[in-house]
C-alpha cells in the first residue's frame, strides 16, 4: 500500500488545522507540520494529535515572510524531514493550513495510486504568452525584490529607467519605508541578475509529488549555490522555484494541483464558507478535485466529512 505524507504549512487557526489532520488520517498516512513563529495560539490541539497520529512538528519554528525565500526554506526543511522519515513515504502532498479535502482519505490515496504516482503542479513557461503575470513574469526574473511592508514588494531593475521601473521606484518612495529606500538605491546600482540557468516556470505553489521527483529537486537545489542566491533576489519565489525545477528535471507531470481555488478576489483567493454548500457539493462530485482552498471554519470541514 502506498505510504502518503502530507506537508502542512500552518499560519494560524490551529484548531482547524487539527480538524484537517483528523479528516485526512488513515493507515500509512503521516504528517509533517510547520507552525509559523508568528502564531501565538495554543498548540494544545496539535500536541494532543501528535500522541495519536503520525505527526512530526518542524522545530524551531520559522517566521515566514510573504513573498520571500523564507517560504522556500521552510518547505525544503519539511520535504527533507519527510524524505528522511523512517516510514519511507512514496508520495507527498503540500497543503496550506487553510485547505480542505473534498474527498475521503481512501479516495485520495486511490486517485494518486491509479494515476501512477504522477506529479501534479500547475505552471506555465514564463516569458511566453502562456504566462499571465505582469510582463510575462519578466520583472520577477530580472529585478531585485525590495520589501516595502508585510505584504508589499517592489521589483527594481538595475540601471534601468523605463516606465515599469519608474513606477516601482515611485512606489518605494511613497511607502515611506526608510530601509526600503536604502535597498532601492543599493539594488539599482547592482549588477544585472544572472537569472535561472534553466527555462523558468511559474504558477501555483501547492504541489503533489512522488518521492523520486521531490528527492531530485532538493538535491539539485542544494547543489547549486547560484540558484539559491537567485531565489533570495526573486519576488514571490515560492511560485517559481519548485515549478521551474519540476518542469525541467522531472517526468510525468500534470498541469494541475487537483484543487479548487476561488480567484474572485483581486489579489488572493476568496474564502469558501458554509453558505457555499452548493459549490462544495459540486466539488465533491468532480472526480479530479481532491481539495479546495481557502477555508477557516472547522464546522464546514465537519459538514464535508459526512459525504466521505
Amino acid at each position: 500500500m502506498m505510504r502518503l505524507c502530507y506537508l502542512i504549512l500552518a499560519h494560524n487557526n490551529l484548531e482547524y488545522v487539527a480538524e484537517l489532520i483528523e479528516s485526512l488520517s488513515d493507515d500509512n498516512i503521516g504528517f509533517i507540520v510547520h507552525v509559523d513563529a508568528k502564531c501565538q495560539e495554543s498548540m494544545t490541539s496539535l500536541e494532543r494529535l501528535i500522541k495519536e497520529k503520525d505527526i512530526s512538528l518542524i522545530r524551531p519554528r520559522e517566521n515566514i515572510r510573504w513573498g520571500d525565500k523564507s517560504m522556500i526554506d521552510v518547505v525544503n526543511r519539511m520535504s527533507l524531514a519527510a524524505l528522511n522519515d523512517n516510514r519511507k513515504y512514496d508520495y507527498f502532498i503540500l497543503l496550506s493550513g487553510q485547505d480542505m479535502p473534498v474527498k475521503s482519505p481512501e479516495y485520495i490515496r486511490h486517485y494518486i495510486e491509479t494515476g501512477g504516482l504522477k506529479n501534479y503542479m500547475a505552471a506555465s513557461p514564463m516569458l511566453t504568452d502562456d504566462c499571465l503575470w505582469l510582463e510575462q513574469g519578466r520583472r520577477r526574473l530580472q529585478c531585485y525584490a525590495v520589501r516595502l511592508g508585510s505584504r508589499d514588494i517592489a521589483t527594481i531593475e538595475p540601471l534601468c529607467m523605463n516606465w515599469g521601473n519608474l513606477r516601482q521606484i515611485a512606489k518605494t518612495f511613497i511607502s515611506g519605508n526608510v530601509k526600503a529606500v536604502y535597498d532601492l538605491f543599493r539594488v539599482f546600482f547592482s549588477k544585472k541578475r544572472k537569472g535561472f540557468n534553466m527555462p523558468p516556470y511559474g504558477g501555483e505553489f501547492w504541489w503533489r509529488m512522488n518521492r523520486e521527483s521531490l528527492d531530485k529537486i532538493l538535491h539539485y537545489y542544494y547543489e547549486d549555490p547560484e540558484l539559491i542566491q537567485e531565489v533570495s533576489f526573486t519576488s514571490n519565489p515560492d511560485e517559481i522555484v519548485y515549478n521551474t525545477l519540476a518542469y525541467n528535471l522531472c517526468d510525468n507531470i500534470e498541469r494541475s494541483t487537483l484543487t479548487y481555488i476561488n480567484w474572485q478576489g483581486e489579489k488572493s483567493p476568496e474564502y469558501i464558507v458554509m453558505e457555499d454548500k452548493h459549490l462544495i457539493k459540486s466539488l465533491i462530485s468532480k472526480e479530479n478535485i481532491l481539495f479546495c482552498r481557502k477555508v477557516k471554519d472547522k464546522e464546514l470541514l465537519k459538514y464535508v466529512r459526512q459525504f466521505f
